[in-house]
């Protein structure tokens, strides 16, 4: 496993109950007070509490290396090493080489996972005593070939179209590429194959011949590929099943949609991202990816969309605000819509009544900042879904206007105890407004990842009317109860 598999792993050691290992061993006998050295009674030396396992990954026939690959952390019961839940966590390799950390004794493995190719664990057996580190070869074999052919909605070939094998460790795709879900760029872990002049294609799966699943079965084991994902720069996926044995697959997709994007609020960046996701993991044909768009679009403008296929999505702005070397992501104006067929789906960030909230933001002398950050969230309901009381509605996330000092970029620190803040429109409504403020980072919380939580905090209640003023907002920022 990775350094960050290793990390995990070591996270779940320390949360465990320590363990005795009790060796039962045979008494001597009445002819001999010891066994002979080398005898069938000595006990075989225990494996090493870890190991580093590294090395390069190959094709197992031309012996040629494979760059893209994905190495896996799995969990079996130390009396069964060959019953293996895999997934605990994944590492994205690029350069050939991998490196993994191996505690055999509490059931921690890993394996080798290459599109095209079937899956190699690191390790098949315990490592042998007295040894941590060990290099190997890990030799990959190419698994089934399924051929087909892609045609559009009126049965015209389709060309240069992509097709991938849906994997269980998911995957994002948009505009016919697999890309990352944080940032739109090319995932090169993912390989898939174009489709020639006549729509035709022919691709390796990670699975053996004779495997898969008939159009209609659930996903089958974790080991095996459940279908084919078709993405273009028409049409950004659409999920196929696998054909049964040497079938041939006819692949025919949708008719295609139509969804216009409106952008106009008074206050808010010159140019927003929308941030695109297609919600269909309910739907047995799209286990195993999804489509991830991030649409640039300017204030007052418009952007219209024609490649998203038919079924469920969520839209929403998309504002990254940073502060010191502390990074928020928030999702405003969110909204769940269905895109169909044949007719135009309006997406609309457009706000014609309201006002701007303005106030000032205050705290002791002497507490040290890098940041507060404002935000605008609808009041929840009795009456509203589960998850929107859980996470309100967000209309505005926003960094306290204030000066830093000209201390180390990654480390800038708030000058005085207090600053200013002007909103965006914020449509009719009551809504909470919040105020959090940030210490910097402790050593500890640089050397880690996860959720940061605020150090001081105020809040009010506002009613925001159909036009005119909301009387300036004052807050004093001060620890948050328990």
């Amino acid at each position: 496993m990775s350094d960050q598999c290793t990390a995990f792993v070591a996270f779940l050691v320390r949360s465990a109950a320590p363990v005795a290992l009790v060796l039962a061993c045979l008494g001597p006998t009445r002819a001999q007070s010891q066994p002979p050295v080398g005898s069938k009674y000595d006990q075989p030396a225990a494996p090493p509490h870890w190991v580093e396992v590294f090395g390069k990954v190959v094709d197992a026939e031309t012996g040629k290396p494979v760059e893209a690959f994905i190495t896996q952390a799995g969990k079996f019961d130390p009396k069964d090493p060959k019953n293996v839940t895999w997934g605990f966590s994944e590492t994205r390799n690029s350069s050939g080489g991998f490196s993994a950390t191996i505690r055999w004794n509490e059931g921690w493995t890993a394996r080798i996972l290459a599109d095209g190719y079937l899956p190699q664990p690191v390790l098949s057996e315990a490592p042998p005593a007295g040894k941590d580190r060990i290099e190997t070869v890990v030799r990959l074999k190419k698994g089934r070939t399924v051929r087909g052919r892609v045609l559009d909605h009126l049965g015209k070939s389709v060309k240069d179209a992509s097709v991938f094998a849906v994997r269980p460790i998911g995957m994002t795709l948009a505009g016919g590429r697999a890309v990352h879900s944080f940032d739109g760029e090319q995932d090169p872990t993912v390989r898939g194959a174009k489709t020639d002049s006549e729509g035709r294609f022919e691709l390796a799966l990670s699975v053996a011949a004779g495997e898969g699943r008939p159009a209609g079965d659930p996903p089958a084991s974790a080991g095996a590929t459940p279908g084919l994902a078709i993405s273009s720069p028409a049409l950004d996926a659409w999920p196929v099943p696998l054909p049964e044995g040497d079938a041939e697959a006819v692949i025919r997709l949708p008719s295609p949609t139509r969804v216009e994007i409106r952008y106009d609020i008074k206050g808010s960046d010159e140019e927003a991202s929308v941030f695109v996701q297609s919600v269909m993991h309910d739907v047995a044909a799209w286990k195993g990816f999804e489509i991830v768009r991030h649409i640039p679009i300017r204030n007052q403008g418009r952007v219209e969309l024609t490649s998203l296929p038919p079924g469920r999505y969520q839209f929403a702005r998309s504002r990254m605000i940073r502060h010191g070397n502390i990074g928020h992501g928030y999702f405003l104006d969110r909204q769940f819509v269905e895109v169909v067929s044949g007719k135009t789906t309006p997406i609309s960030f457009v706000r014609t009544t309201g006002t701007r909230l303005a106030g000032s933001v205050e705290w002791d002398e002497g507490t040290k900042l890098t940041g507060v950050i404002l935000s605008v969230r609808k009041v929840a309901s009795p009456e509203d879904p589960p998850n929107e009381r859980l996470f309100p509605h967000l209309f505005d996330a926003r960094l306290l206007r204030v000066s830093s000092n000209d201390g180390p970029r990654e480390k800038p620190e708030i000058v005085g105890n207090r600053g200013l803040f002007l909103t965006e429109r914020i449509p009719p409504g009551t809504y909470e407004v919040h105020a959090e403020g940030y210490a910097p980072l402790t050593p500890e919380q640089e050397r880690r990842t996860g959720l940061i939580r605020a150090t001081l905090t105020a809040q009010s209640t506002v009613k925001v009317p159909e036009s005119g003023v909301v009387p300036s907002l004052k807050f004093e920022l001060k620890k948050p109860g328990p």
